[in-house]
């Protein structure tokens, strides 16, 4: 199996899917790591032990070690140095021959390659085998031409994989912004449309400064990648009483088109549903002016608003955001809450009609863990 990962130089590394089982198995019950267990239990440290890339309680190199959560950050997914904690061992050799013999890895997007400064904002899109193929992965990321800010010129970038990511094509922009752009594009979310196979990409330009609105526009392939249309929807967008909209980011969904989840058929068959964010028209000064959902109940040939948006109020501003499909026709959305910085929090909605008033799946901002950037939810089938 070939896992790959998408963004380049981050602080922490965790294993790849294929190899986290493995790797974390060796971690808390190989022979070798007898001794390490006991003084750590010793310790009164977290058990089990936690796989990860990254550094050591004096800044050093990255390498694999098996750390105690306690040592670790609430998601588990990154080493906390300024604890001073030393509940880890380190086994690089061992842990990298598991991922030498278990899976495979390829760096997506590398900042400084391509004239880039910094790849940010990721998100893979798998389109199912069709003509007994394997399955196309096409991998997106915000290319930031000249540095990690949100503003400044940027490029979309795709990388695709006709083979279900043993390989992968060279880096493409799919649209660029002219070098000399303060407020260039954003990248939203992808999602694809189980039945033709057509993939869409959200994005908008101009999200930050232009009034009373910035543009929103959707790319389109039909052939799995190799080409691509855009329209531009942002009429449609102002209409519906938005300044601008942010999609996610990260991937939309789509409703099954019927036969199964204990709700029975789904009320929209087949619909594609992304997340969206951004200001309203009504509170120009607000950029967090609210969350709702792009729809399109036609195979993305148009696409609208949902009607009832869950609006920002004096104690929580919705940004971003991502959906996923339950399995009783509901949607669940998570929001993160720009309000609620420290300490963080999200928000938690779901619809059962997202032309209808939101359920509240917890009350509204009832402390549900945050992130700092999007922490997003899937749901696994």
């Amino acid at each position: 199996m070939h896992a790959f990962l998408v963004m380049a130089l981050a602080q922490s590394e965790a294993p790849p899917a294929a190899c986290a089982a493995a790797m974390n198995a060796f971690c808390n019950g190989d022979p070798a790591m007898a001794g390490c267990l006991a003084e750590i239990a010793a310790a009164n440290g977290t058990l089990p032990l936690v796989a990860l890339r990254d550094t050591d309680a004096g800044g050093g190199a990255r390498s694999w070690r098996c750390y105690s959560p306690s040592c670790l950050d609430a998601s588990r997914a990154r080493y906390v140095a300024g604890k001073g904690c030393k509940l880890y061992c380190s086994h690089d050799a061992e842990l990298s021959a598991i991922l030498s013999a278990g899976c495979a890895s390829t760096l997506l997007f590398e900042n400084g390659a391509n004239a880039t400064a910094c790849f940010r904002i990721p998100n893979v899109i798998a389109i199912g085998a069709a003509n007994a193929t394997t399955t196309t992965l096409l991998a997106f990321a915000e290319a930031r031409r000249k540095s990690c800010s949100d503003k400044g010129p940027k490029s979309l970038a795709m990388r695709r994989s006709l083979d279900g990511g043993s390989s992968w094509e060279p880096t493409r922009f799919l649209v660029s912004d002219a070098a000399a752009a303060s407020d260039g594009l954003n990248l939203g979310a992808s999602v694809v449309d189980a039945r033709s196979g057509t993939v869409f990409v959200h994005y908008g330009v101009c999200g930050h400064s232009c009034r009373p609105h910035g543009s929103t526009f959707i790319l389109s392939s039909a052939d799995r990648g190799a080409t691509w249309a855009k329209a531009d929807i942002t009429a449609m967008v102002a209409a519906a009483g938005w300044g601008m909209i942010n999609a996610g980011p990260g991937t939309g969904v789509q409703l099954p088109w019927g036969g199964g989840g204990g709700g029975g058929p789904p009320q929209y068959p087949g619909r594609m549903a992304v997340a969206v964010w951004g200001r309203r028209l009504e509170t120009p000064a607000e950029a967090e002016g609210g969350v709702a959902a792009l729809l399109s109940d036609d195979g993305g040939a148009t696409w609208r608003l949902s009607a009832a948006p869950v609006l920002a109020t004096p104690a929580h501003a919705p940004n971003e955001c991502q959906l996923a499909a339950l399995a009783n026709g509901s949607l669940l959305m998570n929001v993160r809450d720009a309000r609620q910085v420290p300490p963080l929090h999200s928000i938690r909605r779901w619809w059962r009609d997202l032309d209808g008033p939101a359920g509240a799946a917890g009350a509204h901002g009832t402390g549900l863990p945050g992130q700092h950037d999007l922490g997003q939810r899937h749901r696994r089938r």
